[in-house]
């Protein structure tokens, strides 16, 4: 998974989040009509804001861990408080989770329940059944261009935790194989638990080395860290 699809993702559906500039959409190549899931919310962190709504280029975005989200869309049927039978869909996206197995839906499905009717005494489900499933890549999920109450999602089978994702900005210069001295920045993705304290200079490097391995030709050689900055985090 992409570091650019995963910040599309955090945008369109973050619980904190805000509206988005067109320019950011154009440089993910996204057309307008994917912006009617953008919402303006209160957006608590003014860094991550102010870097976010300019233009970010998608080669400028790295995800830092192997992180890996799974969407599996799940119709089930239930009955409503009045005794009417109803049948919806919901996608649930995951972290950490083989969610092909039956047995798995169908828990994750009663967890969801159990807390959706904590949470709206006056709108009980009951009967619930699990009727088909399908499952998505990051980039058929986004095209379906979901309501944010369509969608559910949860770190693991720990309901009621959440997708966390740090960034940080790091700025750096490095020198060409030509011995041309240049300055860059990247924002990188940490999927995991909040913690400010973390030194994300170790995974800028192993950016830098994998890019290297994959590039020769155009290798970043001598690499200095300038400037690093912890924006925030968005939480789905």
């Amino acid at each position: 998974m992409s570091g650019d699809k995963l910040l599309e993702l955090a945008l369109l559906y973050g619980e904190k989040n805000f509206d988005m500039s067109l320019s950011f959409m154009s440089g993910l190549k996204k057309n307008s009509s994917s912006n009617s899931n953008v919402e303006e919310r209160d957006f608590s962190n003014a860094k991550l804001e102010e870097t976010l709504r300019h233009k970010v280029h998608p080669k400028q975005v790295v995800l830092c861990n192997d992180a890996e989200l799974y969407f599996c869309e799940i119709e089930y049927s239930y009955t409503t408080n009045r005794n009417n039978d109803r049948v919806n869909k919901k996608v649930f996206v995951f972290n950490e989770c083989d969610l092909s197995k039956v047995d798995l839906q169908k828990d994750l499905l009663e967890k969801w329940v159990v807390d959706f009717n904590k949470k709206n005494p006056l709108r009980q489900l009951s009967n619930i059944k699990l009727i088909d499933n399908s499952f998505f890549n990051i980039d058929e999920f986004l095209e379906l261009n979901l309501n944010r109450n369509k969608v559910v999602f949860c770190c693991g089978m720990n309901w009621g935790s959440y997708l966390n994702l740090s960034f940080t900005k790091i700025d750096y210069k490095y020198s060409t194989p030509k011995n041309n001295i240049k300055e860059s920045s990247k924002i990188l993705i940490y999927v995991g638990s909040i913690n400010p304290q973390r030194d994300m200079k170790p995974e800028l490097m192993n950016w830098v080395n994998k890019s290297n391995n994959e590039n020769t030709k155009k290798s970043l050689l001598n690499v200095k860290i300038l400037k690093s900055d912890n924006l925030g985090y968005i939480k789905l």
